[in-house]
């Protein structure tokens, strides 16, 4: 009598214990997007003021270069404006930013100032033959490595690819001559670095960010473990009665 008891018990503890800790798994996918927008919402001031100094020096190099080459006074004067509006954009993005939840809407909305701004700088400074031709897809490959492959981050490349069309067909008269070989190879060169070192950036924070994503889900796990047996001891307890 006691044995079947026992074993009454047992396999109610077994029950019990599957159907309660197996729906309680956590979804890789949410915690890792958890993770991801507490490390940008803990680190968006302090990567803001650096990209945005770095950016300006950057950008001051980048007209005076385009200056010595001859380019019109009018068309740099647009770019230095281009750039201040992009900036100030950013910082009203940033500011609104109270928790981790307006990262992903805040991401979304530099991204399209981004876009904008790239886009406007080539069209005003040689469109095809711009030296800021190579920036044209950074945002879009940026948002592919924040949001990975969801329909968010297909529809900001469609939309990066329908604005670089519309630069494609506007006339030469807006767009302007091209610059010099030499000139047009630094420029290209120094973008080229810029970029290399935004998404080296970038990939790093992601980086850091699945590794506390993976220690989270460590730590879930494990505790999670130690209560399905805690409870399976319970149960074994009850039904050994």
């Amino acid at each position: 009598m006691t044995t079947r008891e026992n074993l009454s018990g047992t396999s109610l503890a077994d029950a019990v214990l599957v159907s309660e800790a197996a729906p309680a798994t956590p979804i890789p996918d949410s915690l890792w997007r958890g993770q991801r927008n507490q490390f940008f919402y803990e680190s968006a001031n302090k990567t803001s003021r650096v990209m945005i100094g770095l950016g300006c020096f950057m950008q001051v190099a980048t007209l005076a270069i385009l200056y010595a080459a001859g380019m019109d006074t009018w068309r740099i004067a647009t770019l230095a404006g281009l750039y201040c509006g992009f900036a100030v954009s950013h910082k009203l993005v940033i500011r609104p930013m109270r928790d981790p939840s307006t990262v992903e809407t805040g991401f979304i909305r530099m991204n399209v100032s981004a876009q904008l701004f790239v886009v406007g700088s080539a069209s005003i400074s040689g469109g095809i033959h711009s030296p800021f031709l190579p920036s044209l897809v950074l945002p879009a490959i940026v948002s592919l490595l924040f949001f990975g492959p969801y329909p968010v981050a297909r529809w900001t490349a469609v939309g990066n690819f329908f604005l670089i069309v519309a630069m494609v067909f506007l006339p030469a008269s807006i767009v302007g001559p091209s610059i010099g070989t030499t000139y047009y190879t630094l420029l290209v060169l120094m973008g080229l670095g810029w970029h290399l070192f935004m998404l080296h950036l970038m990939v790093g924070k992601l980086t850091t960010m699945s590794t506390r994503a993976s220690d989270s889900m460590a730590c879930l796990r494990e505790e999670r473990v130690t209560e399905a047996i805690a409870q399976l001891r319970r149960l074994q307890s009850v039904g050994a009665k």
